[in-house]
C-alpha cells in the first residue's frame, strides 16, 4: 500500500527510468517481483498496470523474501525516447522577446537584491551568484517567490541547475504564488521529465501530467533554461527554447513569481538557479 501522499510508478527499478503515473496514499499494490537490495519493488496496480516503486514509501505485508527478484528492465536511453509533441495551441503563442521595459532582472550577485533567505524544512540562499534551494524530506515540494511583487501577464525565465540528489526529483519555475497553498508549478527532473501542475489552497493537479522529454532536457547536472508565458488564462511552457506545454487554465489569476522544488522518492534535492528575468508579454 502507497504510504505517501504521492508515490511514482516508474518503468525499472530506479529514478533513470521513466514515470508512468502517479498513485495517491492508501493505494493497494500487489508485489509481484523485487530487486536483490529488496530497495525496489514490482508491482501490479489494480488495473493490471506494471510497474516499480521506491520501497521505503509503501507498506508491505508478508515476507519479501518470499518474492522471487524481478529482471529490470534495459536503461532506457536518448535514441528510444520520442520526440515530445506540442500540445495544440488555441492562439500563436507571443513571442517570447524582450521588450525595453523589464520588470524584474537578477543574476544573484547582489545577496541583497531581496530573495529572502531561510533555513527550515527546506533552504533558501544566496552563494556565488547563484540562488540556492535544498529540500529536506522526501514528497515535499515548495517554491520561493520574490516578495512584494505581484504579475499577472508577463513572460518569465531563468537558468536552473541541479547540484546534488535524485535525478527523479522536479525543479523549475513557480509563479502566481499566493502564500503557501496556491501557485502554478513548471518543473522539470534530472532524468528527463516535465509537468506543469497547479495548487489550490493545498489541492495538487496536473495541468500537465509527467511527459518525457529527453532530446529537450538537459539531463542529470546539467543547466536548463526555462521559460513561462502567461496571458490571462493562456500559459505557455518552453525548455531549452522548446514549446513543450500550451494550456488554459484559470485557476490563479496573478500573484508572486519564484522557483520550485520538489523531492520524490528520496530527500536532499539541491538546485541552483541564475539569471532570472521576468518582462512584459506580447
Amino acid at each position: 500500500m502507497v504510504a505517501v501522499d504521492l508515490l511514482n510508478l516508474r518503468a525499472g527499478p530506479g529514478t533513470n527510468y521513466d514515470i508512468l503515473t502517479m498513485m495517491e496514499e492508501g493505494t493497494r499494490l500487489k508485489v509481484v517481483g523485487r530487486t536483490e537490495t529488496n530497495d525496489w519493488l514490482k508491482v501490479v496496480t489494480a488495473d493490471g498496470r506494471e510497474g516499480w516503486v521506491f520501497a521505503e514509501m509503501v507498506t508491505v505485508s508478508g515476507d519479501l523474501g518470499a518474492i522471487a527478484v524481478a529482471q529490470a528492465p534495459a536503461t532506457p536511453t536518448p535514441l528510444s525516447s520520442p520526440t515530445p509533441e506540442a500540445p495544440t495551441a488555441t492562439a500563436e503563442p507571443p513571442t517570447p522577446t524582450p521588450k525595453p521595459d523589464i520588470f524584474l532582472e537578477d543574476d544573484f550577485s547582489d545577496p541583497a537584491s531581496g530573495w529572502l533567505e531561510r533555513n527550515d524544512g527546506d533552504k533558501w540562499w544566496y552563494e556565488n551568484g547563484e540562488f540556492h534551494g535544498l529540500v529536506k524530506g522526501a514528497y515535499y515540494p515548495v517554491w520561493q517567490g520574490y516578495p512584494g511583487k505581484v504579475f499577472s501577464d508577463f513572460v518569465l525565465e531563468a537558468d536552473a541547475r541541479k547540484v546534488d540528489g535524485p535525478n527523479g526529483a522536479g525543479y523549475g519555475l513557480a509563479f502566481r504564488i499566493v502564500g503557501g497553498n496556491n501557485a502554478y508549478v513548471f518543473n522539470i527532473t534530472g532524468d528527463g521529465n516535465y509537468t506543469l501542475f497547479k495548487s489550490v489552497d493545498g489541492q495538487r493537479s496536473d495541468v500537465v501530467g509527467w511527459t518525457s522529454a529527453l532530446d529537450v532536457i538537459n539531463r542529470g547536472n546539467s543547466t536548463n533554461h526555462l521559460l513561462v508565458v502567461c496571458q490571462g488564462s493562456h500559459i505557455w511552457g518552453y525548455i531549452n527554447g522548446q514549446l513543450v506545454a500550451d494550456v488554459i487554465d484559470d485557476s490563479l489569476a496573478e500573484g508572486e513569481i519564484g522557483f520550485s522544488i520538489e523531492s520524490q522518492e528520496a530527500p536532499g534535492l539541491h538546485v541552483a538557479f541564475d539569471n532570472i528575468v521576468v518582462k512584459p508579454a506580447e
